[in-house]
């Protein structure tokens, strides 16, 4: 690190979670970068709908695929519901806490770090350097066609697995060969979550280390 400033990522957590849950997942690798990284946690605006289920308070979503607001990984859909508030929740919430160095993303945080990225350089901002993703997917909503489909060279680190059964690895793997001219993809055994310190840490050090070069020589 070059700077006494911690890295700061922004972080968005997956369908059904919220910041909270996703920080208690990181716990881990919070501790092992807790001298020179912090993690910020933000929370997407909407309250999950799963059928009649109740709607509980903590289990959240950055976009409905349904007008009744139900969310499905893979559905085709005409609209994301709740997709403009999510990122007004993220434009307020980068104003008021920013700068960050790069954005990360569990499962549909994951889709929702992609797509804000992607919607920050088509506006002409590019708050951040990199974007760090779990378990991502393609939205295959027809609204985020564009979106989905403008590469971009920024670091990034797509973290997938071959048995994960909730998100499969081809699934990850389209979102970053589709999103990214250098697409770089770490695969771990685990299942639907964050792998352990021991895969993780040299990859994404790597990443922060080459983020900062970029600003370095940018700036």
């Amino acid at each position: 690190m070059t700077s006494n400033r911690p890295y700061r990522f922004l972080c968005l957590h997956g369908y059904r979670q919220d910041g909270r849950a996703l920080r208690q997942k990181m716990g881990s690798l919070r501790q092992k970068f807790s001298k020179t990284v912090e993690f910020d946690y933000v929370d997407a605006p909407h309250l999950a709908k799963v059928g009649d289920e109740p709607q509980i308070a903590s289990e959240l979503s950055w976009y409905a695929t349904s007008e009744t607001g139900e969310f499905y990984a893979h559905s085709t859909s005409p609209k994301a519901y709740g997709f403009e508030e999510s990122i007004e929740v993220l434009d307020k919430h980068c104003e008021e806490h920013g700068p960050y160095n790069a954005l990360l993303g569990f499962s549909q945080g994951g889709t929702m770090a992609h797509l804000y990225f992607a919607h920050c350089v088509k506006s002409g901002k590019k708050p951040f350097k990199g974007i760090v993703v779990f378990a991502g997917f393609p939205s295959k909503v027809d609204e985020h066609r564009e979106l989905m489909t403008c590469k971009n060279d920024a670091e990034n680190l797509f973290i997938l697995s071959t048995y994960d059964t909730v998100i499969t690895s081809n699934y990850t793997e389209e979102l970053a060969r589709n999103g990214y001219s250098n697409p770089n993809l770490l695969y771990h055994e685990g299942r639907h979550g964050i792998p352990n310190n021991k895969v993780l840490q040299l990859p994404l050090q790597t990443f922060i280390d080459r983020t900062l070069l970029s600003e370095s020589q940018k700036g």
